[in-house]
Formats: structure tokens, sequence, C-alpha cells
């Protein structure tokens, strides 16, 4: 089977652009102290010795010969920037270079941070022993037996974050990141892992991965994550996770990945306890069994508010489970497609399958029972299934409705549902629940949803905190914007579930790769929404050119007196220009009724007063700022290079005089910029920080 036809890759290929190669500095041996921002041709093999340490400017180039490696033994601190970044790559007229080695003894404090690395044939970046960090760093076209990207072993546990892993490969196990052995517990955070490959010609114990490979013990902690369009000739196109190893997955998007086995989003095997929370797997395929999960050979896996929809096998459609134990709370599985369990396909495996939606599948069954032991399924909602709901051996009385639960609805015995669930949207595919669905506060009373009420059914709860709920509708596949910039359309959906008309307050913002925020992109606005009403607006929003590559979240908030309702979905930007990336997020469409922006009430800059006294300062000042109506506010510090410096207010603040502090303790003494921001309102100035 061919890997699924992406354009993550080649996008994200361009990302390493062409550098302007000038004279090259020849270095080889043992280093120390600094690298100047200028390229250097690597004679030989070159090393940082224990105790020593050295720091590479912002800019430098390192080129390398053929198959060299650069050890490090001590401590290395390669710095860049967003706008500078530091390379690794090789010598004209080679084609590939060894590896970065952070060998046993390795500092823990060495950085990596905006570097780029390329053409590294035994993965550009290895951890023995070593927990550094890793953070805004392109890894992209490398290869590798195991781990073309990262290689972590020996107890290593270095913190990865922001990274863009993309076009790596490997013989064995893990295209993109490989994670082996007791104690090796990675920590990877808000990255993209794209179009990466494994298995290309071996076999390995890992058994596969190809965007991820925990194996032999490891831990691995993903959280925030894209892993999309990868590849594996076996099992796991996604990741796969074998041999006791433990990871814990969440608020992760495995998307579009494929495998020639099993697994195309997951694979999980041998003895491991995995657990995946608040993850979307869809789109996945694999020739054998699982296109988005299989687990197999004794594997435990939990999952909880898990959304499974879209993705295909031979066997098992969304999950199949052979001798294994998982257990589903509070996930969606719909719309996947296998002609044996579409849904489900459950063999020789107590299944534990609670507060969930299996719904949608055109063929294959529902949930397919082959010689399965035991299953507890409770306060679930079976619905369009074809040609069943279930078929083998199911669980006697499922499925037959006998009884009426809380809701006044018809289940069975074990409080199932055969209802339509009212997704949002079954054709975007949308599975979160309208009001008005037979899924919302139909589990166990004694089992609450954050909201304080019942548990709701499926992996999304209809929050009933809040008198205006607003949900924000996508396309159906998961967002992807070019490296050149674009926009993609949303609809934003508000429902007053109350008997009153409401007047809610409602804007949107976007999460960086970083973790900052840009916004607000929408707003604030203000809407009246009729009693039981919901209001649905089409909105398009422009991501710029400026925007760094990487995974995004964007948000939507509705705030109807003290309560505020919140929604997001991630993005993936895949790649950058030099820029601010804090301008240009235009956002139009269709207008809300009785809208109108902060501006268009007659908020001008003289109803906003800001004053920061004292200014000089040293080491603290206090900025205090009033507003005449309620708003969004924003309070940013920069440096006269425009770098973000600290965010002081971030929020919705009320009418009237408000004040906070800035300590400047920790840095040094210039002139630096504050940017207040509320509606379609900014101010500005200049204050003096004199130590």
């Amino acid at each position: 089977m061919k890997p699924p036809a992406h354009l993550l890759l080649p996008a994200l290929l361009l990302m390493i652009l062409p550098l302007p190669l000038t004279a090259q500095v020849p270095i080889s041996g043992p280093l120390s102290g600094l690298l100047a921002d200028t390229t250097y041709q690597i004679l030989d093999s070159i090393y940082v010795d224990y105790d020593d340490s050295l720091t590479i400017e912002p800019g430098a180039v390192l080129l390398f010969p053929d198959s060299s490696k650069f050890r490090v033994y001590g401590d290395l601190f390669a710095v860049g920037t967003s706008r500078d970044s530091i390379y690794f790559l090789p010598d004209s007229g080679v084609t590939r270079w060894g590896s970065l080695i952070f060998q046993v003894g390795a500092g823990r404090e060495s950085v990596l941070s905006y570097c780029r690395f390329s053409g590294a044939c035994a993965s550009a970046i290895n951890c023995y022993q070593a927990s550094i960090t890793i953070t805004h760093c392109t890894i992209s076209d490398n290869q590798a037996n195991w781990g073309g990207g990262i290689y972590c072993s020996q107890a290593s546990s270095p913190l990865i974050s922001a990274c863009v892993v993309t076009g790596n490969q490997s013989f064995n196990n893990g295209g993109g990141i490989y994670s082996t052995g007791f104690g090796t517990d990675p920590v990877i955070v808000n990255c993209l892992i794209a179009g990466n490959a494994s298995n290309q010609g071996g076999g390995g114990s890992g058994r596969g991965g190809g965007g991820l490979c925990a194996n032999h013990q490891a831990s691995p902690v993903v959280s925030g994550c894209v892993i999309t369009g990868n590849h594996c000739n076996e099992n796991g196109g996604g990741i796969s996770i074998n041999d006791n190893s433990h990871p814990q997955i969440s608020q992760t998007l495995i998307w579009g990945n494929s495998a020639d086995s099993s697994g195309g989003g997951v694979f999980v095997s041998y003895w491991c306890n995995a657990s995946f929370s608040n993850c979307e797997i869809a789109g996945n395929q694999a020739d054998g069994f699982g296109g988005g999960l299989c687990l197999v050979d004794s594997a435990n896996v939990f999952l909880q508010r898990v959304e499974i929809w879209g993705d295909t096998a031979q066997t098992g459609g969304g999950l199949a489970v052979l001798a294994s134990r998982p257990t589903l709370d509070r996930c969606t599985v719909a719309g996947n497609r296998s002609p044996a369990g579409g849904g489900l396909y459950i063999s020789s495996s107590p299944l534990t399958l609670q507060h969930s939606v299996v719904a949608g599948h055109p063929e294959g069954d529902g949930v397919v029972f082959a010689a399965s032991d035991s299953a507890l399924i409770s306060h679930c909602d079976f619905w369009g299934n074809l040609p069943a709901a279930f078929s083998g051996n199911p669980p006697e009385g499922l499925g037959i409705l006998t009884a009426v639960n809380a809701n006044g609805d018809s289940c069975d015995a074990f409080g199932n549902l055969a209802a339509d669930p009212l997704f949002v949207s079954a054709g975007m595919p949308d599975h979160r629940l309208q009001w008005g669905s037979p899924c919302v506060d139909a589990g166990l009373p004694d089992s609450l949803d954050p909201d304080g009420t019942a548990a709701d059914l499926g992996a999304f709860c209809f929050d009933q905190g809040a008198p205006v709920r607003l949900l924000l509708v996508r396309p159906g596949t998961p967002l992807q914007v070019p490296a050149a910039g674009g926009s993609f359309d949303y609809t934003i959906q508000v429902t007053n579930i109350t008997a009153a008309a409401q007047t809610a307050a409602i804007w949107c913002d976007a999460t960086l790769p970083d973790s900052s925020t840009v916004g607000p992109t929408l707003g604030p606005v203000t809407a009246q929404v009729p009693a039981g009403a919901t209001l649905s607006r089409l909105r398009s929003q422009a991501v710029p050119a400026a925007a760094p590559p990487g995974p995004y979240v964007y948000h939507g908030h509705a705030a109807a007196g003290a309560d505020t309702s919140h929604d997001s979905f991630p993005f993936v930007k895949l790649g950058g220009t030099d820029g601010d990336a804090g301008g240009g997020w235009a956002n139009a469409g269709e207008p809300f009724p009785r809208a109108a922006t902060a501006a268009k009430d007659g908020f001008t800059p003289a109803d906003m007063r800001l004053a920061v006294h004292p200014n000089p300062f040293n080491p603290s000042t206090v900025a205090r700022y009033e507003l005449r109506d309620a708003s969004y506010v924003s309070l940013r510090i920069y440096d006269t290079a425009g770098r973000e410096i600290a965010t002081l207010v971030d929020g919705w603040k009320e009418a009237g005089a408000h004040q906070v502090t800035f300590d400047g303790s920790d840095l040094a003494s210039g002139v630096y910029v504050y940017r207040l921001a509320a509606g379609a309102t900014v101010v500005s100035g200049k204050m003096v920080l004199v130590k």
C-alpha cells in the first residue's frame, strides 16, 4: 500500500531555505567558548569535552563532511532566533553527514533552539542518557536505522517543544522520533510530526512507528502535537508502542497516517499500558487490522474523550483489539469503514465501553464480537451502524430496548440507547452534541461532567454551565495553512439554553506553536441571542505568511453575564517567512444580529486612559488603565527589536479602572515598548528601565 498523498512533506521541506554561503572557517577537534555568526567547514569530527561548554551564535552554519559526527560530552548552547536560525547541514557535494550526539554525561543544561537539521545519516539528534532541551527546531530529511529525526535512549528525557519533525526516514522503527529503554521519557509538546516513514527495509523490535515509536519500557509524554501523513511499511503509521512501554498522549491530532500492516494511526503491543485523552484519531488507513488503532498481545489501553472517525482497514475500521484489554470512556467512534467491524472489532479481549457513541458506520456493523471473552458496555449510544449495531457474540441483552432512562428515552438493561445522537454536523463531520440530543445527561448519574450535570455520551459534553454555549464548527478535515499564508472558513454557533434572551460578547483568538496568543482576531462583538435559539455565522480567518510553522489552536469565547463558554480546534501552518507574526490576522464574514465592535459603539481612544508610573523605573513600574466599556484587553511589552517580552493582560475586562505591575528585574537597562489594545483601540508608548 502506498502512503496517502499529502502536501505536507513538499511544503515543509521548503522551510530549509537556500543559504548564502560566504567564506568558510575550517574547524575540527575539540571546541569550547563561542562560535560566532559565520559559516564553518567541519574538517573532521568535532566535540565538546567534559566540563567544557560551547555557545553557537544565531546565524551560524555548520557544514559537515561525509558521515562526520558532532559529539557533546559537556554543554552545548545552540540558540538561534525566529529570524536567524543555526544550521547543521552536509557540506557541498556531501550526501549525508553523521549526527549531533549528546553522550552519557552531557550537561542537562544544553539547549537547541531555532536550529535546522537536515541531511544526517545516523539520526539528526541522538540523546544517550542526556536530558536536554530541543525547542523551535526544524528537523527534516534525515535518516537512521532507528529514529530518523531524533533518537532517545539510556534514560534520556529531553524536552522536545514546538519543533517540526518532517520527511525523516528510518530503516527500522521510529521514522520521526524513537525512544527506547527504561527511564527514557521524552516530553514532546506542541510539535508537528509529519511526512516521516519507518521500516523502509527492515523490521525492528519496535514493530513500526512512522512518526513516533516507544519501545522497551520507554514512557514518552506527548501533548498538543499533530502527527500526520506518516507511513510505516509494518505497523503504526503514526505511532507504534511496544514492549512494556507506558506513554501518555493527550490533546493530540493523529490524522492521515498509514500502515502496510496494522494500526494506521496507532499500534500498541506486548504488555504496554498506554493512555490517550482528548485526542482525535482520524483519516488513518491500515491494510490489516485497525485503521485508527490496533491493540495486540496483552496491550492495556485507556481512552478517554477520544474521537475516532474516518479511519479504514480490512478488519476493525476504527479500532481492532486482539487479546488485549481496552477501556473506552466518553469516546466517539463514528464514520469508520471496514467489511469486518466498521467501528470496533473485538477478539479474545474483555472490552469496557461506557458513556460513548458508536455511530454512522456504513458497513461491517458497529461492533463485531469475535471470540470475545467478556464485555462491560453501559450508557452508550449505538446508531446508524450497518448492517447491524452488533454481530458475532455480543453480551446477552445488549441493544434490546426494555427500559427507560432518566431522560425518558428507551434503553436496554445497561442504559444503552439506539437513538440519533444529533451531532452538530454528521456530514462535516462535527461530532459534538446539539441541545436536545438524547445523549445529553444520559450517563450514570454519579459520573458527572465538568459542568456538574450527569455524564453526556461521547467525546464531547454539552456545557450547561453557561447560559450561552459557543461552538466553532470547522471543515471536516484537519486544517492546513500553506507556508505562504492563507485562510480557512469556519462557523460560529451560539446557543442560548435558557428561557430568556441573552446578550453575549463574542471573540476569537489563536494560540501559536510557542504557546503565545494572537488576537482577538474577531471582535469582541455583542450579539442578542433569543431564548432557546441557536445562531450560526460563517466566518473566514486569514493566517499571515509570517506566522511560524507548527500546530496552532484556534479559540472562540462567548461571555454572557459572569459566565463564559469556550471552544477551540487545531490547525497546522506548514511553513513561515520573516515578519510580524502578530499582524495580518484579518477576520471577515456574516455579521451577528445587532452586533457591533467596541469602536462602533463609540469606544474611542479618548475613552481609554493609560498611564505608566514611574517612568523611568527600576526594577518595576505600574501600568494603570481605565475602560469606559467592558472589552477584551491585551497589554504586552516589547523590546525595540519588536520581540515580545511579557504579556501582562490577555482577557476580558469589565469597565472601570485596572492596574498591573511590570517587573523588569531580569531585563537589561534600555527602552521598552508597551502596547495596550482594547476592542479596535490601540495605545502604545515607551518606558525606560534604568539600573
